[in-house]
């Protein structure tokens, strides 16, 4: 029992590593929400565009660091973007017009606090359940 349940655990834990990071595009009226989703083709997208701001103006600093994360979400993105129906997101829009937010779900925090909510919460029926019967 003891092992089955420290197993659980342990499973349980593993998996609030994952995370997911969005990019909200506000576009006129319209929200859409993408999944960040990091492809070589996107890393070298946004280094060609850093390395052209950078010429323009060479007081600018990007990072490099590429992660699973919100350095990827920018409004180049948004206007790039294709929807579910194959429609570009903001075709119409001008650049200067889309508003971008990033943000992540399901963070290894939430699931922390999630899980461990669930498994104590199972662990004190079953206790219960068991304590009953004796």
């Amino acid at each position: 029992m003891k092992v089955q349940f420290m197993l659980v655990v342990l499973l349980s834990i593993a998996s609030c590593y994952a995370y997911q990071s969005y990019c909200r595009c506000q576009c006129n009226s319209d929200d859409n929400y993408l999944l960040m989703e990091i492809t070589d083709e996107l890393k070298n997208d946004i280094l060609k565009s850093n390395e052209q701001l950078k010429a323009s103006d060479p007081s600018l600093t990007f990072t490099e660091d590429f992660k699973k994360d919100c350095s990827f979400c920018s409004k180049k993105l948004c206007k790039e973007s294709v929807d579910k129906d194959g429609n570009t997101i903001c075709k119409k829009t001008v650049i200067n017009e889309i508003v971008i937010n990033c943000f992540e779900r399901e963070s290894l925090k939430d699931q922390v606090v999630i899980y461990s909510f669930i498994i104590i919460t199972i662990v004190l029926l079953i206790w219960a359940l068991l304590s009953r019967n004796m």
